[in-house]
């Protein structure tokens, strides 16, 4: 077997765990590794450039291995396929939070919460002209600013992913931001603050035990930015 075919069945035998589009830029990369070791050993001697470049290179458990934690592989590909939401996130990128978080974003967060205070709760001295019945209450802008920035926080780290690991933690991110912005709603919209923990912790509860299982298995290789 020629040197070059043994590259070959190495490269096939490296990237046969990844789906096509993964395995097609691996090759790239690992070709143009593989040939910039041989020109380099070739200029310095080596009787066998190509064979010394291989050995360089790594073994092909070693190799998969190491690029498991920074890609996908097809196996969690189909892990993905059995959760319906996360596949329609990888369908439809539009789903999913895209472009980064302007400073425009955050400029505006003052307005938005003074605004919203007001149509909930009022000012001191301005009463709310939707529940004029409801008195001010500094739990309201503090809960308003905090989900606010979480959202563009979730925003901003989901929109510098890669596709894949953006699927994932768009699917995390909306069952662990579910109980917040449930809890807010009855706040808001009730105003029954003393149920406010127990709904958090029932709609806890439920995320749990409804929890995305592929997509939290997928997190922290999502976290990484695994393409």
């Amino acid at each position: 077997m020629t040197a070059q075919a043994t590259f070959e069945s190495w490269l096939e035998e490296v990237t046969a765990p990844f789906p096509a589009d993964t395995a097609w830029r691996l090759r790239a990369e690992f070709r143009g590794h593989h040939e910039q070791a041989v020109d380099a050993l070739t200029r310095l001697g080596d009787p066998a450039p190509a064979q010394t470049a291989l050995r360089e290179l790594g073994e092909p458990a070693t190799v998969i291995a190491a690029l498991e934690h920074t890609h996908f592989t097809r196996a969690d590909l189909a892990w993905m396929e059995r959760d319906a939401e996360l596949k329609r996130l990888l369908a439809d990128p539009e789903r999913r939070p895209q472009g980064p978080v302007r400073w425009r974003d955050w400029a505006q967060l003052p307005v938005w919460v003074a605004i919203g205070t007001y149509l909930i709760c009022g000012w001191p001295g301005h009463p709310s002209p939707l529940m004029p019945e409801f008195p001010f209450a500094p739990l309201v802008p503090a809960l308003l600013t905090l989900s606010t920035a979480i959202n563009l926080t979730g925003h901003w780290l989901i929109s510098q992913r890669p596709a894949r690991s953006a699927a994932v933690l768009a699917r995390c991110w909306a069952a662990i931001n579910h109980p917040f912005n449930g809890a807010l709603l009855l706040l808001f919209m009730f105003g029954l603050y003393e149920w406010v923990l127990a709904l958090w912790l029932i709609l806890l509860g439920l995320t749990v035990l409804r929890r995305p299982r592929e997509a939290l298995s997928l997190l922290p290789k999502a976290w990484r930015s695994a393409q």
